[in-house]
C-alpha cells in the first residue's frame, strides 16, 4: 500500500512450469483464435470480435487496455465485443467460430488443452499479453524479514479454476504464523456470516472487494455506505444468533 507506515507484503506466490516463465511468479494472458484463422498477430484484429471473461479481470480485460493503450488505440478496435463471463466459454466461443479472437489466462488454457486434447487442432496462440505477476495463494515466509502482516488471498478465485480458496488456507497460515501476527483474509465476503468463518479461522479482520464496488455502482459514496453499514448489522445479528458476544472471541469451534 502507497505511502503506508506499515508494510503489507505477498511473501510467496506460485512459479508456473514452463520456460516462458522463467522461474517468476507471472502469468501470460494469451490471444487465441480458431486454427484456419487469418488473424496472425494482435494488431490483425481491428474489426474482429472480441470475447472478454468479465470486466474486473486483469488477464482477461485489463491487460487488453493496456495492449489497446500501446497500440494507440480505443475501446472501438474491436467490431464486437462479448462478456463471456468465464474463460472457459471464451474457449469454446472462439473454437466453434461463434467469436474471432479472446485473451486467457496462460494456465487456465494449459489446463482446458490438457483436459480437452481436441482443442490443440481447434486453436492456436497468436500472441501473449503480459507479464502479469500471480497473487499469493498463501503468504507466509520468516517475520525477520521485517513484515507487519500478512493479506491472504487467491485473488478472487480468477487465476487458476479450482484454486484453494482463501478461506480453506486461512487456518493452516494462521497456525504456521502463531497469534500474534497480524493477518487479514482476502476473498468471498459477501455478507455477516462470512466475516464471522474468517475471525473465527485467524484472521484478524477481512477485507471487502466486490460488495462495495457493487454499492459505489447503485449509489455512489451512500451506496457504498449502505452496503458497510449492512454488513456490519449482519454481522452483529450473526454473532448473536450463534450465542457470542464479542467477534473476535470466535474460533474453529464456533463452526465446525
Amino acid at each position: 500500500m502507497c505511502g503506508s507506515p506499515n508494510t503489507w507484503e505477498p511473501l510467496a506466490a506460485p512459479v508456473l512450469a514452463g520456460d516462458r516463465y522463467g522461474g517468476r511468479p507471472v502469468y501470460f494472458s494469451d490471444v487465441i483464435v480458431a486454427r484456419d484463422s487469418r488473424f496472425q498477430s494482435f494488431a490483425d484484429l481491428r474489426g474482429a470480435s472480441w470475447a472478454f471473461n468479465e470486466p474486473d479481470s486483469h488477464s482477461g480485460y485489463l491487460v487488453t487496455l493496456v495492449r489497446l493503450l500501446e497500440l494507440r488505440e480505443t475501446d472501438q478496435f474491436f467490431g464486437k465485443v462479448v462478456d463471456a463471463g468465464w474463460h472457459q466459454v471464451s474457449i469454446d466461443l472462439v473454437a466453434t467460430g461463434q467469436l474471432d479472437a479472446s485473451a486467457v489466462d496462460s494456465p487456465v488454457l494449459a489446463v482446458e488443452l490438457r483436459n480437452r486434447p481436441e482443442l490443440q487442432n481447434r486453436l492456436r496462440v497468436i500472441d501473449r499479453l503480459g507479464p502479469s505477476p500471480i497473487q499469493p495463494v498463501v503468504a507466509r515466509r520468516a517475520l525477520d524479514s521485517g513484515v507487519d502482516g500478512i493479506i491472504v488471498s487467491n485473488h478472487g478465485g480468477r487465476q487458476v479454476d479450482g484454486a484453494v480458496a482463501s478461506l480453506d488456507a486461512l487456518l493452516e497460515v494462521r497456525t504456521a504464523l502463531g497469534p500474534d501476527t497480524p493477518v487479514l483474509m482476502d476473498g468471498g465476503i459477501r455478507g455477516g456470516a462470512d466475516v464471522l468463518k474468517g475471525l473465527a479461522l485467524g484472521a484478524n479482520a477481512v477485507l471487502v472487494g466486490r460488495p462495495y464496488v457493487y454499492g459505489l455502482a447503485v449509489g455512489g459514496q451512500a451506496g457504498v455506505e449502505a452496503v458497510l453499514q449492512q454488513l456490519a448489522a449482519e454481522t452483529d445479528l450473526t454473532l448473536a444468533l450463534i450465542g457470542g458476544t464479542v467477534a473476535h472471541e470466535l474460533d474453529q469451534s464456533w463452526i465446525s
